[in-house]
Order: structure tokens, then sequence, then C-alpha cells
């Protein structure tokens, strides 16, 4: 499925996802921002650095491989999208490309933008 104007395909879903690796998508789902991934129980109150995108089925996406620069959010992203339905500009990777041992899982990379789902028409997207 291409985006409503055309040019990108659109990605919802974990199908969709697996369609589309590795080419430039537009990927929408609710933004939620997270402690950064480690081995190990989760902690209490941790600082939250990293985001994922939660597909329309469930299935949580990750902004930015682990062990690059990009994949640690800025404040200003992490507080104005969590909980937010967002619409992400980026790389969709069935299995993250990691410069260093990583996790098993996709992600985005290579993101351009970020807008409010809600918002695309009326918003200039926020560059990344």
């Amino acid at each position: 499925m291409s985006s409503p104007s055309g040019q990108l395909p659109c990605v919802a879903t974990t199908v969709d996802m697996a369609s589309h690796d590795g080419q430039k998508v537009e990927a929408t789902g609710i933004y939620w921002a997270i402690p950064a991934p480690r081995k190990g129980p989760a902690v209490a109150g941790e600082r939250k650095t990293h985001a994922v995108l939660e597909l329309d089925d469930g299935k949580r996406v990750y902004l930015e491989a682990f062990g690059v620069e990009q994949a640690i959010r800025s404040e200003d992203e992490l507080r104005r999208f969590d909980g937010h339905r967002v619409t992400i500009v980026g790389v969709a990777h069935m299995i993250m490309p990691s410069p260093r041992e990583g996790l098993v899982a996709p992600c985005l990379s290579e993101v351009e933008s970020i807008v409010e789902a809600d918002l695309r028409g009326s918003e200039t997207p926020k560059q990344v």
C-alpha cells in the first residue's frame, strides 16, 4: 500500500514491515518513550532515552539501531510524541542492523521525520 501522497509505501503492521524490508517507508503507529534496552529485568523509574513505534498489530519497532548515536532520542521528541499516534519516515528493517551485538528486532533507521498522524496535513513534520 502507498502513502496518501503516493510517494512512499505505508507500514502499519508487521506484514507491511516485512513486505518493505530495506525500503524507505511511512510507518504509522503509537510512539512510546522507553529506557535503553538492556539485559536483565527492567528498573522502575529508569530514564527514558529511546523510542519504539507500536504498529497496529502490537509489534514494537525500535527507532534506529542500537549502538548508533541517533538511537538516543531528544528529550523534546520523547516528551512531545510519547503515547501519540505518529507517522515516521525512515528505512524499514525486520532485523535491526547494528554495528555491534544488538537485538534481533525490527527497527526504522535513517529516520527523517516524525509527525503526529492526525496533524499530517496541517503541520510541518519535525525533522530529526
